[in-house]
């Protein structure tokens, strides 16, 4: 019994300490020296790209600066694959680049259907 309760206060404390942390998402510690590059897929998106219209939320192509941050806010009602990133709808996703290097993959909202980061 006292086993049992030593494990139970043990618990109640580790989860306390983690309560007074605050939330904790990946990411969290990675935070931007630089600017911010925001964007945001609207609401219908999904349903111009199914009618077959061209659409054009990401660039291409992106160029930033080590410590730069891409931030991709999706007002959508569905998820898109944005380079890197899959945003679930309603989702936002935000990283920060901390060395140089560079990401090419396929877009659902830019024109050519890619989007590539280059960090210099």
């Amino acid at each position: 019994m006292k086993i049992v309760l030593r494990v139970l206060i043990g618990l109640g404390l580790a989860l306390g300490v983690l309560a007074g942390c605050g939330g904790v998402t990946p990411g969290d510690d990675d935070v931007s020296t630089g600017v911010v590059h925001r964007f945001v897929v609207p609401l219908g998106t999904g349903d111009a790209v199914d009618r077959g219209e061209v659409v054009d939320v990401m660039p291409n192509r992106l160029e930033i600066k080590v410590g730069d941050a891409v931030e991709i806010v999706n007002e959508d009602d569905r998820g898109h694959n944005v380079g890197l990133f899959f945003v679930g709808e309603g989702e936002t996703v935000s990283q920060v680049f901390p060395s140089v290097a560079e990401f090419a993959d396929a877009c659902s909202v830019s024109s050519s259907g890619e989007f590539t980061i280059i960090v210099t």
